[in-house]
């Protein structure tokens, strides 16, 4: 293939750019997206948003020059890939059960032969149901101890969790380290040891790869872990509460054991709010990306959906922010565009943390704006002084 430029680029140019970051993954044991900033810069893209970008750009312009050469099937794949991308596509499973169905089976069917292989013994790994769940209902069916894995799904913004009942690890670990088959769990435990999130983490990632060469290779799909945790809490707080889950259960039987296990896997439509993606990040960070990686409107948006104990701290940071190397906070600008679906607004003039600030301050409800100074005056390393300096001008 010829060298890919930002000018040349098109779908079948971002295939061949997901392969070269795969091999790059596996022979540098970086992440997935380490992996595609890399190759993107190596190309002459900014990042890997931009090559995708590029690419639909491409895509449309061809689409539009020569509509009338294209053969109908492949116009039609343009089309849908030009529209959205994959969120389409997985809207459109969503609403063909039957297809959606096909596409979970040939993954379990692909996966009972890898975790097979990889454990040396045959075992069985079939559909149970795939069903879409309300929010209310998963909250009643997570369990207090199992393992949730966090995924997403680039290039789109679709979330996901991988859920293994905690029997079904313990399971796995004791075959995987030389023991029998029989079930072994163990009781009045509540968190699983470095060595078990390890083996956590390599099952679910050969799990992902299985489910990306199940897709359609028109769709992209590019499956990523991201974490495992012990119990729910921080994947149900990720979750879009008004739209639906899907939810598909596998179920799971080794060799010569006569219990069952669950493997379930669930996803969401669900673009990352800005909220959410800061809550994970330093308060220093915080501050930062509040300050001049997003626009005011951005800002005040995203301290809207922050805790009020957090929210107090990154006010204070913000207001006092000192001065940043410009090619610091272009890379955070970089990477924050790069990870959120982001309103864009009007560009507005550079300001200091001092005016971003006062700029969010006035945006507060009365009970959170009460809270933010009830925690500034009760904090004793903050300055008194300067904080009601900071009213004043916030009440003026």
């Amino acid at each position: 293939m010829s060298r890919i430029t930002p000018e040349s680029v098109d779908s079948q140019s971002v295939r061949h750019l997901k392969n070269l970051a795969k091999r790059r993954k596996k022979e540098t044991g970086c992440t997935s997206s380490e992996a595609h900033e890399f190759i993107a810069k190596a190309h002459g893209f900014k990042n890997w948003n931009n090559v995708l970008r590029f690419a639909k750009n491409h895509d449309t312009r061809r689409l539009s020059s020569s509509h009338s050469e294209i053969p109908m099937e492949e116009r039609m794949s343009i089309q849908f890939r030009k529209e959205s991308e994959l969120e389409q596509a997985l809207k459109q499973l969503f609403q063909e059960p039957q297809t959606l169905e096909s596409v979970h089976h040939r993954l379990a069917e692909r996966f009972q032969t890898t975790l097979s292989n990889a454990l040396r013994r045959h075992l069985s790994f079939q559909v149970k149901s795939t069903a879409t769940v309300s929010y209310s209902a998963l909250q009643e069916q997570v369990q207090d101890f199992a393992a949730y894995s966090m995924i997403q799904l680039p290039p789109t913004s679709w979330s996901g969790c991988v859920v293994l009942e905690s029997s079904l690890i313990f399971q796995l670990l004791q075959i995987f380290f030389g023991g029998a088959d029989e079930s072994n769990t163990l009781a009045n435990r509540s968190q699983f040891t470095d060595i078990e999130y390890r083996m956590i983490k390599r099952v679910i990632e050969s799990f992902l790869e299985d489910m990306e060469l199940v897709g359609n290779p028109d769709f992209s799909l590019s499956p990523e872990y991201l974490n495992t945790e012990s119990n729910a809490t921080r994947w149900l707080k990720s979750l879009n509460t008004e739209e639906p889950i899907i939810g598909v259960v596998f179920e799971v039987q080794l060799q010569q054991d006569t219990a069952r296990h669950s493997w379930t896997l669930y996803y969401q439509a669900q673009p990352q709010k800005i909220e959410n993606y800061l809550i994970e990040q330093h308060p220093q960070t915080i501050a930062l990306i509040l300050t001049h990686a997003v626009d005011a409107q951005n800002a005040i948006a995203a301290t809207h959906g922050l805790p009020k104990e957090v929210l107090a701290d990154v006010l204070y940071r913000v207001a006092t922010l000192g001065e940043v190397p410009p090619g610091i906070i272009q890379e955070l600008k970089d990477v924050v565009v790069g990870n959120l679906e982001i309103l864009e607004h009007p560009p507005t003039p550079e300001t200091s943390g001092y005016e971003r600030a006062t700029e969010i301050l006035r945006s507060l409800d009365p009970p959170r704006r009460q809270s933010v100074e009830h925690s500034w005056k009760q904090v004793p390393t903050y300055d008194p002084q300067f904080v009601e300096k900071l009213l004043n001008l916030e009440r003026s």
